[in-house]
């Protein structure tokens, strides 16, 4: 299986390039023209269900000095050092206020369009002791 987004040879060159991009528009068209098919969709916050989700990424927001935009949601998310250029979208995005996460992570409420985490992602938070709703369900609690 080949994999998309592994650094191309030219990194270096693309991180240059980056740093004269002017606007955040700018530099997504220029990540859809490198990474075809990372982004794959945007939900504009997290469902009133997870509100500590909400809370952090305000404090992460806060810290560095801008708002909370929108969630991106992206084919994966990497942490090695084959792929500093999906990080390095992923920074940008972040430092401009969005949360980044993997698309098979999370979806849209089916009545309200807010995130809500995969059934995988609430066990998650669920054997973490996270406050959740009692049972994972695709739609929030407030929209049943």
């Amino acid at each position: 299986m080949t994999d998309l987004y592994v650094d191309p040879e030219n990194l270096e060159e693309i991180l240059e390039h980056i740093k004269s991009l002017k606007t955040l528009g700018e530099i997504s068209e220029y990540c859809i023209e490198i990474f075809p098919t990372w982004l794959v969709g945007k939900i504009p916050k997290f469902s009133r269900d997870y509100p500590h989700l909400t809370k952090n990424w305000k404090i992460v927001c806060d810290n560095i000095g801008t708002v909370p935009k929108e969630i991106i949601l992206v084919d994966r998310v990497f942490f090695d050092n084959n792929h500093k250029l999906i990080h390095t979208f992923s920074e940008l995005y972040t430092r401009s206020g969005f949360v980044v996460r993997q698309n098979h992570d999370w979806f849209k409420c089916k009545v309200c369009g807010d995130a809500l985490p995969s059934e995988t992602v609430f066990d998650i938070f669920r054997n973490s002791k996270v406050n959740v709703p009692t049972t994972w369900d695709s739609v929030c609690t407030v929209c049943k």
